[in-house]
């Protein structure tokens, strides 16, 4: 049997909408970069009622290890690619040493 480690990290995406639509995009964005994610659905409450929505983890995969730097840019990638393609208007993307909120240019 072989062993390969990496440095242990994880990032997480927290998007409303459709969790079969994110689960879909999320494999092709996964296949596409090399990357191992995990999708879970979520319910969202706030002020003004709750939506359905998904939690996208990525960790570090020892089959293709990255720097901390470069898996918070592809989380970031994944988040705005989730976005263009779900309609939504903001996504939260959360790391171990930051957190981001990524949104549409015209939505404050």
């Amino acid at each position: 049997m072989q062993h390969k480690e990496c440095d242990t990290f994880e990032i997480s995406i927290y998007i409303a909408g459709f969790e079969c639509r994110i689960n879909q995009l999320s494999q092709k964005f996964a296949t596409k970069n090399l990357l191992c994610v995990s999708v879970n659905n979520e319910v969202y409450c706030y002020n003004h009622g709750s939506e359905l929505g998904a939690r996208i983890k990525l960790i570090n995969y020892p089959k293709f290890p990255r720097s901390l730097d470069e898996l918070m840019t592809l989380a970031t990638e994944l988040a705005e690619f989730l976005l263009q393609e779900t309609d939504q208007k903001s996504c939260t993307v959360v790391g171990p040493e930051k957190t981001i909120w990524v949104t549409i240019d015209d939505y404050k």
